[in-house]
């Protein structure tokens, strides 16, 4: 389960996105009806929520291992991570963020979540940067002298009962070496070093053109976070950050494309 720090940057951040997000939705009523929204990997279900809150009557899916699935705010529904639990052409709007990054068998995917949009129906992702991958390498080392420097200061002072949760565990296997020492891969395809690449515009524009959809737009979410842990930084910093550094994320807005 994520620690409470952890999820508190990640609800402020994740906060902003779909309000930008927000802005490309559809209105929530359409000749009397409610439109229906599908988030896939919904997390704790707090975008869920949200845009629920909207007035979208909301269906929210997850894996069932989910990280998050402890402290989930809203009822999500456990699925298998390819087949989509929903009637073709049944949802209006299709949502993700940072999800298919995460993704294994993504071709099945999105040809899943084609299938249950609607003809006239809109999907609305938001996917890591180059830019994102690119400075989790400095961060990664930046949160390894965190941690060094936590390890020592407390060796040297002694800790508290109540502070032993936090001293950093010594690795224990050539895996967790590994993993401590060198920045790791964060989605599911290529490396540390290639996920530049699988995290470009470019793959995944010809991606979704791939499985049938559309581009309608294209833009960053004008927010600078790395993939290593998460620092408390806040929204207005990293806003301007952005300007200067890069965006984390990009927003893609799509359509299925004519046959």
């Amino acid at each position: 389960m994520p620690n409470a720090h952890h999820l508190h940057s990640v609800k402020a951040i994740r906060a902003h996105e779909l309000r930008q997000a927000l802005m490309w939705f559809p209105p929530p009523l359409d000749a009397d009806r409610i439109r229906t929204v599908l988030e896939i990997g919904a997390g704790t279900g707090q975008q869920a929520r949200a845009i629920q809150a909207e007035g979208y009557r909301v269906t929210a899916v997850d894996l069932q291992n989910s990280h998050y699935r402890a402290v989930r705010v809203f009822d999500v529904i456990d699925y298998d991570g390819t087949t989509i639990p929903a009637a073709d052409g049944s949802v209006d709007i299709v949502f993700s963020s940072n999800v298919l990054e995460h993704v294994g068998d993504i071709d099945a995917l999105l040809d899943e979540m084609r299938r249950v949009l609607a003809d006239d129906g809109t999907a609305i992702h938001l996917i890591p940067s180059s830019v994102c991958r690119l400075w989790r390498f400095p961060a990664h080392y930046v949160w390894l002298a965190r941690r060094v420097v936590r390890r020592l200061a407390l060796a040297v002072r002694g800790s508290e009962p109540g502070e032993m949760a936090d001293i950093p565990r010594t690795p224990a296997a050539a895996s967790e070496w590994l993993r401590t020492l060198f920045p790791s891969r964060h989605g599911e395809r290529g490396s540390a070093l290639t996920e530049v690449w699988y995290f470009s515009r470019r793959w995944w524009l010809r991606k979704f053109a791939e499985h049938g959809f559309g581009v309608c737009r294209v833009e960053p979410n004008h927010l600078f976070y790395t993939m290593a842990n998460s620092t408390s930084l806040g929204i207005g910093l990293r806003q301007r950050l952005s300007r200067i550094l890069g965006s984390a994320c990009t927003l893609y807005v799509l359509r299925k494309a004519a046959p």
